[in-house]
């Protein structure tokens, strides 16, 4: 027990501040809103996935058998939300200069 309140309830004793100082929040945008760098970065790689499925599409339209056109096992398919998953986090650069991201 502190010596000048025996029973523990009136609390310590010290003096209150003269003002206070009351700081209002940021304007900071919403997360749920994408910026605009991000929508572009979204586009341009959407079409660089597009213009590689022509391209891969293209490649076996020619004279190939079924068997040839079934994907490859040794590569994953990806959906197209995965696909943009894995390019974005590719594109992505760690603010910390020790921490690198491993592929």
């Amino acid at each position: 027990m502190l010596p000048w309140d025996q029973q523990g309830k009136n609390g310590p004793k010290k003096p209150q501040p003269d003002h206070i100082l009351v700081t209002e929040p940021k304007d900071e945008p919403v997360p749920s809103e994408p910026t605009s760098d991000a929508e572009e970065a979204k586009k341009s790689i959407v079409k660089r996935l597009n213009s590689r499925g022509d391209t891969e599409e293209e490649e076996r339209s020619g004279s190939q058998t079924d068997d040839e056109l079934k994907p490859e096992t040794s590569q994953p398919q990806f959906t197209l939300k995965e696909k943009l998953q894995l390019e974005i986090f590719k594109s992505m650069k760690s603010p910390d200069p020790e921490v690198q991201v491993q592929n």
